[in-house]
């Protein structure tokens, strides 16, 4: 095992996320009501700009930042940005589409000054001057869409988003320009996406708690279902991963990115199935949801110890579970009382069946 050393997530950074609670509210907001493709769209496109900021912030935070007043004041100032950013999330692009590009941009020029500030206070190294490239670039490019808008050369539409997304990807062809394995401290990465995803399991527990405050049974069901989800993203990030490793951690973030899209579309499919009228559509959200976190928290044993990685039998058994899961739920997700006891009892036996498993195999690793 490495002696590498875990930094400390500091107080500011914890300060910061809290404006991603507001920004998961009004994520999950876009789903209320009528859904439509637009709005759906929407959606994922919003969920991933939000979080291609997080990750960027917290790639210089992790790898440059020292906390001192520069970082303060720069972390504080990205924070007010994605605060007003998260209240531009709509989808009447008209109205919204000026100050959503101008917010974007202020956020990426924060990132890119807090890499020019380091630099000044540091040795220029190698992966801060592409740093400085890279989101100096998406600065500028950002700044130039802003510009295209107000001389309505650009008529934004739901297509215009994936222009905002692309930042998420663009590690996956600019990784040669750095290494990324060295300069990551792995441990205090996996923790800031540990507390991100703990935020937004703070926003189910909300919906839950203020759906059925006056149905506790039907409440407490979807409650501590929601509790094996937990436990399970728990004990496999905490116990299963092995936290002392260098190595990228871009798939990481991506399955990050995945598992905290289908969290949120387990709340508003738990906060519309509450309505007669959207008891199918909130059925089928809590359906992908649940798939699409199991999957992406199954894709995060890539990371783990040796004892406790997935073999390709392993993982063929934990397909085979998510899809009867997926499958049962689909036929009754018209029958409402039949669909949450189910529901109930796949997330135990998923809990259970991993306590079991991680038992099996750390009996057979000491013998």
């Amino acid at each position: 095992m490495s002696n590498l050393v875990a930094k400390r997530v500091s107080n500011y950074e914890l300060f910061f996320d809290l404006v991603f609670v507001l920004a998961v509210s009004n994520l999950t907001g876009l789903l209320h009501g009528e859904l439509t493709s637009k709005s759906f769209f929407t959606f994922i496109a919003a969920n991933l700009v939000i979080m291609s900021i997080w990750i960027f912030e917290t790639f210089y935070m992790n790898s440059f930042g020292e906390r001192d007043l520069r970082d303060i004041l720069t972390i504080t100032a990205l924070m007010f940005a994605v605060g007003n950013l998260s209240f531009h999330i709509s989808t009447d692009y008209r109205a919204h589409a000026l100050p959503f590009a101008f917010l974007v941009t202020i956020s990426y020029g924060i990132i890119a000054l807090q890499y020019v500030l380091r630099e000044r206070a540091s040795s220029f190294t190698h992966e801060i001057k592409h740093a400085i490239r890279f989101m100096g670039s998406l600065t500028l490019i950002f700044a130039l869409s802003c510009v295209a808008i107000l001389s309505k050369f650009w008529f934004f539409n739901e297509l215009s988003l994936l222009f905002f997304v692309a930042p998420i990807f663009l590690p996956l062809v600019s990784h040669r320009n750095y290494d990324q394995a060295r300069i990551i401290n792995f441990p205090h990465f996996l923790e800031r996406l540990q507390l991100i995803t703990i935020i937004t399991f703070g926003e189910t527990v909300v919906a839950i708690l203020k759906t059925y405050q006056d149905n506790i049974l039907i409440g407490g069901i979807f409650f501590f279902g929601m509790a094996s989800l937990f436990f399970l993203y728990i004990s496999q990030t905490f116990l299963n991963i092995n936290h002392h490793q260098r190595v990228r951690v871009t798939l990481l973030s991506y399955v990050h990115n995945a598992l905290l899209i289908g969290l949120n579309l387990f709340t508003v499919g738990i906060e519309a199935i509450s309505n007669s009228h959207h008891r199918e559509l909130g059925a089928t959200f809590i359906i992908i949801g649940i798939a699409i976190f199991y999957l992406a928290l199954m894709a995060t044993s890539t990371y783990n110890q040796e004892r406790y990685r997935l073999t390709l039998v392993g993982s063929l058994i934990y397909a085979l579970w998510i899809s009867l899961v997926s499958l049962t739920l689909y036929i009754l997700r018209e029958q409402f009382l039949p669909f949450i006891i189910f529901f109930l009892i796949a997330m135990f036996m998923s809990a259970w069946l991993f306590i079991y498993e991680r038992q099996r195999r750390l009996k057979d690793w000491m013998s």
